[in-house]
């Protein structure tokens, strides 16, 4: 899991850049390229235009449309996110902006950029 800032490389800061420092990491140690296919990826924002970079790098780096999982919530502020370990379960738990509201959902709730770029479609 990791929170990328809005100082990170890939919005065009020059602060980190996290995801260039995971992707080789998982390069370099933690898997071969025969199991890169097994990895799945999960944006959580508020607003998509934000994750544009972030899917163009995964796709360059060579992961599928259907291991790159997204949620969006243009009405949230932010998302908290936190892992239960005796469920296995990930909440994600959105703090909406106008509303002063927090809700949540689980990440097994969460689709592959394809189904969601089929959802938006659809719904145009």
């Amino acid at each position: 899991m990791a929170h990328m800032s809005g100082y990170d490389k890939i919005y065009g800061g020059d602060g980190t850049d996290l995801l260039n420092h995971i992707m080789k990491r998982i390069d370099e140690f933690d898997a071969v390229r025969n199991e890169k296919r097994l990895i799945k990826v999960y944006i959580v924002s508020p607003n998509v235009n934000y994750d544009k970079n972030i899917i163009d790098a995964l796709l360059r780096w060579g992961l599928m449309l259907s291991q790159i999982n997204i949620i969006v919530n243009p009405q949230a502020k932010y998302a908290d996110i936190s892992h239960d370990y005796t469920t296995q379960k990930t909440l994600i738990n959105w703090n909406v902006q106008m509303k002063k509201v927090k809700y949540g959902m689980y990440m097994d709730d969460v689709h592959s950029l394809a189904e969601y770029y089929y959802r938006t479609r659809a719904s145009n």
